[in-house]
């Protein structure tokens, strides 16, 4: 992670950024849509300013607005496309395509959206192949099998190897892929 540019997709309360911070980061990009998780990322990455940047905004396959929902209040985790409850909020959003397009120089793209990972199907093989590192958190892949199966593929064909899987149940994943020389 030294001296690397970190794109952080679903950013929360800033955790992520602050180990890849603490960890030699050049930069962190994040992105979040939940206001009270942008104010907490903000007091956790404090002692590294100008190191990071904050987007209040959900990245999935659009630009405009959505309402998402969550079973949990806001600041707490799990708001997305994949999750589903009581709690709704609207939020602005982009498009993954419309970030990496505006981000350059991104060494490592780490998503955890409660969704939007399944939107990378869509975005142009030019973009994905951009990135020499990705981190994907998949979430409700039972429901999602094919485009589960399709982002994996994609990444093949895109020319990334498979780096590592960690399972925490069959419904919850976190892949891993590395560009090939």
């Amino acid at each position: 992670m030294s001296n690397k540019t970190i794109l952080d997709i679903g950013g929360f309360i800033g955790d992520s950024a602050l180990f890849f911070l603490q960890n030699g980061a050049r930069k962190v990009l994040i992105y979040d849509p939940i206001s009270e998780n942008i104010l907490c990322a903000r007091h956790n990455l404090k002692k590294y300013p100008g190191k990071y940047v904050l987007n209040k905004s959900f990245v999935c396959d659009r630009n405009g607005v959505m309402e998402i929902s969550s079973s949990v209040p806001s600041s707490s985790m799990g708001f997305g496309k994949c999750a589903s409850g009581p709690y709704r909020i609207r939020t602005r959003c982009i498009s993954i395509e419309k970030v990496l397009q505006k981000e350059k120089g991104i060494d490592i793209a780490k998503f955890d959206c409660e969704g939007c990972e399944y939107d990378l199907i869509d975005v142009p093989d030019s973009l994905i192949k951009g990135i020499p590192y990705w981190s994907l958190g998949f979430h409700d892949i039972k429901k999602n099998k094919a485009r589960f199966d399709s982002i994996v593929l994609k990444f093949k064909q895109c020319g990334f190897a498979q780096a590592r899987s960690y399972w925490q149940d069959s419904n919850l994943a976190i892949f891993d892929f590395v560009q090939q020389s």
